[in-house]
């Protein structure tokens, strides 16, 4: 079972890795197998190193109005977040994860610092993701939330963020160092601060990353360097202001 502790500073904590379901897991059937953990060595983790300074980059590839998933397949993974099995659920100074009403919700109140809950599962390598996102409070520009995935360790992740501005990034960190893939920007989508509600969708198949809000598609960016990995659902606070997130009908689909 994929199991992370988040708390201030460095923790030993034990990650355990999964092997692959070969079946289609619905988290709602509770006789479904889970994968079978294997134990790995306890290390020490630093949850959420700093990012670097943005530097430039070039611009996301821009497509012509298509069907950029015309390749979506059977259901692998499907969770309505029924009960805590499947995520990493806990209430802390550093704040909250929480199940509830059909919902995991990601809140910090007016202290700095990011939290992030995984889950137990660990995917293909190509997929298709899709979750709604309920946004209640996100009100400082500096805040935001989103999506690990690819996610190995500390070191060697991918992240795709949406800030209290609306607007979205992708970045990734490989070796210690943060590369970042595609940096803030505007999509039409995703309006500043909240009451507000969407659907986000991400695309992965090979070095190919693909982000829609709303069915609608955002960019295409490319990861050569990471292959698979873990996925967790994140909020990032600076401590001015609370944010909450909340997260529903989360599925994953296999790529044909």
């Amino acid at each position: 079972m994929l199991i992370f502790s988040v708390m201030t500073g460095c923790d030993q904590v034990n990650i355990y890795s999964l092997t692959e379901p070969t079946e289609t897991m619905n988290f709602q059937n509770q006789k479904t197998l889970i994968p079978t953990a294997i134990d790995s060595p306890t290390v020490t983790v630093q949850w959420f190193p700093a990012t670097a300074t943005p530097r430039p980059l070039s611009t996301p590839t821009a497509f012509p109005t298509k069907d950029m998933k015309p390749d979506i397949g059977e259901v692998l993974l499907e969770d309505v977040f029924l009960n805590e099995n499947f995520w990493q659920t806990f209430r802390s100074d550093q704040g909250n994860a929480v199940i509830s009403n059909n919902e995991l919700t990601l809140a910090i109140q007016f202290s700095a610092g990011s939290i992030a809950s995984f889950l137990d599962y660990h995917p293909k390598a190509d997929y298709y993701l899709s979750v709604d996102v309920t946004l209640p409070i996100c009100s400082d520009s500096s805040d935001y939330y989103g999506v690990f995935f690819r996610y190995g360790d500390k070191d060697n992740y991918d992240r795709f963020l949406i800030n209290c501005q609306g607007q979205t990034r992708v970045e990734q960190r490989y070796g210690g160092k943060m590369l970042p893939l595609a940096d803030w920007s505007v999509n039409g989508q995703i309006r500043a601060g909240g009451p507000q509600k969407f659907t986000l969708g991400m695309r992965i198949k090979g070095e190919t990353l693909r982000f829609f809000i709303n069915d609608v598609f955002l960019y295409e960016t490319k990861d050569t360097l990471l292959k698979s990995g873990a996925i967790g659902l994140l909020a990032n606070s600076q401590g001015v202001s609370p944010i909450s997130v909340s997260f529903s009908n989360f599925k994953i689909y296999d790529l044909r």
